[in-house]
């Protein structure tokens, strides 16, 4: 079949032809783009749409690629994929166990929302015969069918020839044309990040992973590949700048998963990649890896926002609770580690050459014991170590030309609070001098967790913090710990604690725990 005979969807678009450029982009990235993916090999998704098959005028079908798709290598012969917004329950259509059947013999344009219509058109349009778009190529509430493409849902964004990314409303019925005139913006400006799109945790990957990427949003039609940015206006060059993992998961987690228990899932592919290029070992069932599994286990949880336990992970891994996790690592950029994994008595499976899990994680180290002795409405707790006495509160502050009294700014006396966090930036904000330092913070892992006061754990420094004012200094920071089976030394996670104060040497002991 030729590409002439790709049928046309009906929808209308503004503004004329806005295909042109996008031919003339992906055509170009093709032929000269040396730093670009020139993947036109065998792999396949378990499914694709056919979008030109002889089924009836403007209608597709769904088609098993192992069966259906002729070996020979080509343009027509590959698939692009749609990266997109469901919108609410009910809305996008599905292919389910009930429907698969008839999905295979025939898909009528008219029934899927106008987003898939119009990817279908764009598709056609640029001579690609195929098409993958989750809702319709994974079969929906199949718990089994899930398993094994969410498995290579990083592989399927990154062979194929391009990616269609509908960055305009909110669902599946938005569409991918703006209905007012492209204003004329940058290529280095595309304003994907402020969409509903960039929301969406899976779209991270398919962002990461695409090896090339075609923006449809309400300033125009933008063009992302290894090597350029381009926009209806302009290009430029591309500088892609490499992302710590540790950074990449606080962006992760920023964004919502319709299913939390899709996190570690949702990173795979990311992690697949990152696998090859700087030769390490993943721990899949952790979401961080051997080399760096000390600083891959000190993070905690934005404390102001709900948080709850997940059983998809052990306690150690961030994947272990929802909501937004920060990385010690990007709290300041001086971290050393004053623990150790035994990695002779670790037990872990070897899934492949570049996957682990672990089950029991032997960590080498000191432990003191601390107590709660505030909580805050936040839900940060400060505490001391056991057997010291809490320490007097702060001084009030003196009263305002002698007359109004001022309120006591707690933010300001706590550490998380008061230093500078987020890319490296050392040193506290405001009048460092107030920060108390005769105590600990913790962050429990759960927002709904809620110890009395005087409740006692264990804690297990794992990582020093460096902080620049008012002079450097390094912090110990570690695990909050409660036994799972203390005759065996077996622990689980169930914090994260600042240690501002200094613990006295004699409060400290050497152990080896299991961490699960």
């Amino acid at each position: 079949m030729q590409e002439s005979d790709f049928r046309k969807g009906q929808h209308k678009v503004p503004r004329g032809d806005p295909y042109n450029n996008v031919k003339v982009w992906l055509d170009n990235c093709l032929q000269h783009h040396s730093s670009c993916s020139k993947d036109t090999g065998q792999f396949r998704p378990s499914r694709l749409l056919d979008l030109g098959s002889n089924v009836g005028e403007n209608d597709i079908r769904l088609i098993v690629s192992e069966l259906d798709i002729p070996k020979q290598k080509g343009r027509q012969n590959h698939y692009a994929t749609l990266s997109y917004c469901w919108g609410p329950p009910g809305l996008n259509a599905r292919t389910t166990k009930e429907n698969i059947g008839e999905r295979r013999r025939k898909i009528p344009l008219d029934s899927l929302p106008r987003t898939v219509r119009d990817a279908v058109k764009v598709t056609r349009e640029l001579g690609i015969r195929y098409l993958w778009v989750d809702a319709l190529c994974i079969i929906q509430e199949d718990k089994d069918d899930w398993a094994r493409e969410s498995a290579v849902m990083g592989q399927i964004y990154r062979r194929s020839l391009c990616t269609l990314a509908a960055a305009i409303g909110n669902d599946c019925n938005a569409g991918l044309f703006a209905r007012r005139e492209a204003a004329q913006l940058s290529a280095g400006r595309i304003l994907v990040e402020l969409s509903t799109l960039s929301t969406r945790g899976w779209v991270m990957q398919e962002r990461i992973l695409a090896a090339r990427t075609i923006f449809f949003t309400e300033e125009g039609i933008f063009w992302q590949c290894a090597d350029r940015s381009s926009s209806e206006f302009n290009e430029k060059k591309r500088d892609v700048e490499a992302r710590p993992w540790h950074n990449l998961v606080f962006e992760f987690t920023q964004r919502d998963l319709t299913q939390p228990n899709d996190r570690l899932r949702a990173v795979e592919g990311i992690a697949n990649e990152f696998a090859e290029s700087a030769n390490d070992i993943y721990v899949n069932n952790g979401g961080i890896w051997k080399s760096d599994m000390i600083g891959g286990m000190a993070w905690y949880r934005q404390w102001d926002q709900d948080s709850n336990r997940l059983s998809i992970a052990p306690s150690w891994s961030w994947a272990s609770v929802s909501g937004q996790i920060i990385s010690m690592y990007q709290r300041t950029g001086h971290v050393v580690n004053i623990a150790e994994v035994n990695w002779k008595r670790t037990k872990s499976n070897k899934i492949d050459q570049r996957n682990i899990s672990i089950q029991e994680l032997h960590i080498l180290g000191n432990v003191c014991q601390v107590k709660l002795y505030r909580r805050f409405d936040d839900g940060i707790f400060w505490a001391i170590d056991s057997g010291s006495e809490s320490p007097p509160p702060p001084p009030q502050p003196k009263k305002f030309l002698g007359i109004f009294n001022r309120q006591l700014n707690w933010d300001q006396l706590s550490g998380i609070k008061a230093a500078d966090g987020i890319n490296g930036n050392l040193g506290w904000s405001g009048s460092s001098s107030k920060v108390l330092k005769n105590h600990y913070e913790i962050i429990f892992d759960s927002s709904t967790e809620n110890p009395g006061i005087g409740t006692e754990f264990l804690c297990m420094p794992l990582v020093g913090a460096g902080f620049q004012a008012p002079s450097a200094q390094v912090f110990p920071s570690g695990l909050i710990l409660v036994p799972v089976d203390a005759a065996r030394k077996v622990y689980r996670r169930l914090g994260w604690c600042f240690m501002w104060a200094s613990v006295p040497d004699e409060k400290l002991r050497e152990v080896e725990l299991v961490i699960v």
